[in-house]
């Protein structure tokens, strides 16, 4: 087992599976994780729910490990490229976070969050140990929300009786060191159970999604349409942590992999609600954030920077389209910005009791609106793609029927400059290389991708380049169809806040 070749990108999609699922690199983690126990046990590492590729640098894979007895404890496997000095740079650190770990009692059953084989470019590290928030640890005590926010709420009245008439467990919904967490409390002994959700981010962004999700669902409340957003009920600055309630129902994206009858309906009030939000009120962009095109561009260009390693021609194709991108944008009629959701995606949308509801506010900002309204159509594609689901296309005019009453048609030009654009980061983000389709679904929604940017080159007069060849997949228009050959991907969880 060749690790620095396999991080590379020289041995390709192989190379990487080696490391992921190979005989030896498993042995070698399951030795690891156990050398971090207090007492031998059968450990399962279940299939790796995301994975993170830099080519050279770093393979990332994060996984739920089940521990009997103990339940589940998400890890986060990190195959270098090459030797480091490892955890020593931030042993303090890490002291500090398993000393606190050990007095809230969230250590056990481990000796340790975090150790490494050195010698194999090897390092494993363990909830809640990440010391980009050392808070985590905090968040992760049972304890920490009735103590932190003393008598919140219950069934009730909105409010929790003291500590002792009741307990917490505590599951994680998404771990990912260094970059945002999502814990789920749920709170027995009120005669009936609830349920809360913690999010932990980068301090502006928590502070930015507590903010503008208050005066969102506000905005949203004041016209009576049945749309709404998850609203926080409580910040800790100090903690950069936002706590919010369930949204019990289901996403817009298992409602499209499920055939749902009531689906084009949805996607309708979807496009509406989408409307309400690009029309809010100047108090509410007055606090976020600017962005623009070029910003969106770079980011699209370093999230697929590794396919070019291990797949060539699709990575090169990506080149091409961000070069097309940047040579078409400032052809585009332009119009003002707007408050924008900024990820705006199925899993973010759930149909609740009481109608449609929005959720995941950390990305909102001042941008062009047609960077959602081309964010929501390339998730629509991906989505039917990822659960062989026909009609894209179809589920995307249904979106847009209810988007584009009053919408400037240039907006909507842009917004297939967007989707091509999105389809390209969401696709190497969401199409993990852990899955034996990763290869034929980025060739295939990394075409998709070209083709919509030389469809919007074709509305603008201007000269196609390198026309793809008749192997271009083909949209389906038949909307009520079955789903099957679902791509297995990790579920979220019921009342999940923004898992993505």
């Amino acid at each position: 087992m060749n690790v620095a070749e396999a991080v590379s990108g020289k041995r390709g999609i192989e190379g990487v599976r080696g490391l992921l699922f190979g005989a030896e690199s498993q042995e070698l983690v399951q030795k690891t994780l156990s050398s971090l126990l207090n007492s031998p046990a059968v450990l399962k590492l279940d299939h790796p729910y995301r994975v993170r590729f830099k080519p050279g640098h770093k393979l990332t894979a994060y996984y739920d490990l089940r521990i009997p007895a103990y339940g589940i404890r998400p890890v986060a496997v990190i195959w270098r490229g090459h030797r480091s000095a490892g955890w020593r740079k931030v042993q303090d650190q890490i002291s500090v976070i398993e000393t606190e770990a050990v007095a809230r009692g969230v250590l056990a059953p481990f000796r340790a969050l975090a150790t490494e084989a050195r010698e194999r470019n090897l390092r494993i590290q363990v909830a809640p140990l990440d010391v980009d928030f050392p808070q985590l640890a905090r968040a992760f005590d049972p304890q920490y929300v009735t103590h932190k926010f003393p008598g919140l709420f219950d069934a009730n009245q909105n409010r929790l009786p003291s500590p002792s008439a009741r307990g917490c467990r505590v599951s994680v919904v998404r771990y990912q060191p260094g970059l945002r967490h999502v814990l789920r409390y749920e709170f027995t002994g009120l005669g009936t159970d609830v349920v809360a959700f913690a999010k932990l981010s980068p301090p502006d962004d928590s502070a930015r999604a507590y903010q503008v999700s208050m005066h969102v669902s506000r905005w949203l409340c004041t016209h009576g349409t049945g749309l709404s957003c998850v609203e926080p009920f409580a910040f800790d600055p100090a903690d950069a942590l936002v706590l919010y309630r369930e949204a019990a129902g289901l996403p817009l994206s298992q409602h499209l992999e499920r055939s749902n009858r009531d689906l084009t309906a949805w996607l309708r009030r979807a496009g509406e609600m989408l409307r309400l939000l690009h029309c809010s009120p100047r108090p509410i962009t007055a606090k976020v954030e600017s962005r623009d095109a070029e910003a969106e561009m770079a980011e699209a260009a370093g999230a697929s920077d590794f396919v070019e390693a291990i797949l060539p021609e699709e990575g090169a194709m990506i080149r091409a389209l961000l070069e097309c991108a940047r040579e078409v944008y400032p052809r585009l009629p332009q119009e003002p910005r707007t408050l924008t959701h900024g990820d705006l995606k199925l899993e973010h949308l759930w149909v609740t009791e009481s109608g449609l509801t929005l959720m995941d506010f950390d990305t909102c900002r001042l941008d062009d609106p047609a960077l959602d309204v081309g964010t929501f159509l390339a998730d629509l594609r991906i989505c039917c793609s990822l659960c062989d689901r026909p009609g894209a296309e179809e589920a995307q005019s249904h979106f847009l029927d209810g988007y584009s009453s009053g919408a400037l048609s240039e907006r909507l030009v842009r917004a297939r400059f967007y989707e091509a654009l999105e389809l390209v980061k969401m696709t190497v983000r969401r199409v993990q290389v852990s899955d034996q389709a990763w290869t034929s679904q980025t060739e295939k929604l990394v075409r998709r991708a070209r083709l919509v940017m030389e469809r919007l080159r074709e509305t603008l007069g201007l000269p196609t380049k390198n026309p793809l060849s008749n192997a271009t997949p083909q949209s389906s228009t038949a909307w009520e169809g079955s789903v099957a050959g679902k791509t297995p991907r990790r579920q979220a969880r019921p009342g999940a806040i923004g898992d993505a």
